[in-house]
């Protein structure tokens, strides 16, 4: 009988442990598919294992309940001191898998959170753009300020994203004519301010209205602004720009009396082929290996402008002031400098082939006694000082001078400027104007 109720009970155990390994298998698996949904294939299977390995310690607790209730010295233990440290280990094992649990569960929820944060300030962004894009193509004048401001705020703030895209905007905007940015002809009939003194097209002196007359010596305000967000941008933007192998093109644009004195803009490297900066002012300009060839630059003022690596091929300089400008190895092939100014500037390098020097003054004072009272009463950090001084363009050799042309009976004044490479002064021997040759 005892052999009999051992095989039974071995049979009994037997049973037991085989249905306690199935069921630990199924509640793994039923607890891998209840957080399918937030743990990945390796962290299910983690789980299952974990499971399996709590059933296997609970078996072997079963098989060897003898051998664990023995003490140090042989006597055996009570079972409620034995169930305690079995639960023990237990509890610290099931503890330690689901702190594991819990913090990748913690961090995927993080990660999720911090992904839905982006997602919603990219949008928020985008929405900025779109926006400011919208403004800017408005009728309204202050609406396309407006839009001007926040686009130009937007690439301030999100370079990496928005500058590119923003400044492709205010290129295509500057290139545009003025009359589609909603400027509307005046109706003189319409007109009740003063007149003054204006030329007309001609050059005959006629009355003009005093609003028509402001239009016509500055540009729109939206011009301007345009402008002074293009030719102000930062180290970090522009370092964007070289990254994206980005150049900034107005070329074609009508930007004549455009005026930028708050700070010197910076529009090196800049494309500007054929554009119209006809008066304009702007002291300090950096324009180094800029594009600017056809341009239309009579009468700007470019006191100190960079101009070095500049490509002024067949451009129309002619009274421009460029004293001390900076033109080493600047092309100025075919380029007219008549009546220029461009005492003190450098020419080391600059290639004047063909170029119209007639009446340029390369010596004496910088500026005309009515520009320097200009500089005197409203730009004294430019130039101070400027009319006690009298200066000598630097750079040029006899070589260089020699392939320019001027008109006969209206050479260059170079007195008192000499040869950069033998110190000796220079002589005008160049050629006749094409319509002299």
């Amino acid at each position: 009988m005892s052999n009999i109720a051992k095989t039974i009970g071995g049979r009994l155990k037997s049973e037991i442990l085989g249905r306690t390994v199935s069921v630990a298998k199924r509640l793994g698996l039923w607890l891998a598919a209840r957080t399918s949904s937030v743990l990945t294939i390796v962290e299910r299977r983690i789980t299952v294992i974990s499971v399996l390995i709590l059933t296997a310690l609970l078996i072997l607790a079963i098989i060897f309940r003898e051998w664990l209730q023995t003490g140090p010295q042989g006597d055996l233990e009570s079972g409620s001191t034995t169930i305690r440290n079995l639960g023990l280990v237990i509890g610290g094992i099931v503890a330690a898998v689901l702190a594991v649990w819990r913090s990748r569960v913690a961090e995927r929820q993080a990660s999720a959170a911090h992904q839905q944060a982006v997602t919603a300030q990219r949008s928020l962004l985008n929405e900025r753009y779109q926006r400011g894009a919208e403004m800017l193509g408005s009728d309204v004048l202050s609406v396309r300020l407006g839009g001007i401001y926040a686009l130009d705020r937007l690439a301030a703030e999100q370079p990496d994203n928005y500058h590119i895209q923003v400044m492709q905007l205010f290129c295509a905007f500057a290139r545009r004519p003025h009359h589609q940015h909603g400027d509307k002809p005046l109706d003189p009939q319409d007109l009740k301010s003063d007149y003054r003194l204006g030329k007309d097209q001609s050059g005959a002196p006629n009355l003009i209205p005093i609003a028509e007359y402001s239009r016509a010596i500055f540009p729109s305000l939206d011009i301007q602004a345009v402008m002074e967000a293009i030719c102000s941008r930062d180290e970090l933007r522009r370092n964007t720009e070289l990254t994206a192998n980005f150049k900034v093109d107005l070329s074609e644009s009508d930007l004549s009396r455009l005026a930028l004195v708050r700070i010197p803009p910076n529009l090196a490297h800049a494309t500007m082929w054929a554009i119209n900066l006809t008066g304009a002012h702007l002291p300090s300009a950096n324009l180094q290996s800029a594009v600017l060839s056809n341009a239309a630059l009579s009468g700007a003022n470019l006191l100190r402008a960079d101009l070095s690596g500049a490509n002024l091929r067949n451009s129309d300089l002619s009274g421009t002031v460029l004293s001390t400008a900076n033109l080493t190895g600047a092309v100025l092939i075919k380029a007219d400098l008549s009546k220029a100014k461009v005492i003190g500037a450098d020419f080391a390098g600059a290639v004047l082939k063909d170029s119209n020097l007639s009446g340029a003054e390369f010596s004496g004072m910088p500026l005309p006694q009515e520009a320097l009272n200009v500089i005197n009463n409203h730009l004294p950090a430019i130039a101070p000082g400027l009319s006690n001084v009298n200066l000598a363009a630097t750079g040029l050799t006899q070589s260089q001078l020699d392939e320019a042309r001027a008109d006969l009976n209206n050479p260059p004044k170079i007195s008192g400027v000499v040869d950069a490479e033998t110190g000796k002064p220079l002589v005008w021997r160049g050629k006749a104007v094409h319509n002299q040759a």
